[in-house]
C-alpha cells in the first residue's frame, strides 16, 4: 500500500503481511476462508472482509481491495485478519493493528464539498 490511506478511498490496495510468533510469514496456500476486519475509531464493533492471499501464499500477505462506505471516517482505525484452515482444521487470528485514515481537504461533516466565497 503506497501512501496514506484517506477517508472514502475506494479501489485501494490494503495489504496486510501477517507472520507466526517466530516471525516467519504464515503460509496461506491452504487457507479455506480469509477475512479482514476494519474496525472504525471510537466502535465495538467491525465489518469483516473478505481478502485474498497474494500470490500462492506462501509470503503469507492478505490483500483487500476498499470499495465504497469502507473508510467513512477519519482517525486511528483498527485491522485483524482471520484465516481458516480445513485440514487440519484451524482458525487464527493476527495481532490487532492500527490503521490510520486520513480526512481530505473540502471535506465537510454532510461529505458534500463547499464552493469558494468570493
Amino acid at each position: 500500500m503506497a501512501g496514506n490511506l484517506r477517508v472514502g478511498a475506494v479501489g485501494v490496495d490494503i495489504i496486510l503481511p501477517l507472520k507466526d510468533l517466530d516471525g516467519n510469514p504464515i503460509n496461506l496456500k491452504l487457507a479455506t476462508a480469509m477475512l479482514i476486519y476494519l474496525q472504525p475509531p471510537n466502535a465495538t464493533t467491525s465489518s469483516a472482509k473478505v481478502a485474498d492471499k497474494i500470490g500462492d501464499g506462501k509470503e503469507g500477505k492478505l490483500i483487500y481491495t476498499t470499495v465504497p462506505g469502507d473508510l467513512a471516517v477519519p482517525g486511528e482505525w483498527k485491522i485483524q485478519a482471520r484465516v481458516q484452515y480445513a485440514a487440519p482444521e484451524r482458525d487464527w487470528y493476527s495481532e490487532i493493528q492500527p490503521l490510520v485514515v486520513a480526512s481530505n481537504l473540502g471535506e465537510t461533516t454532510t461529505g458534500t464539498f463547499r464552493r469558494g466565497v468570493a
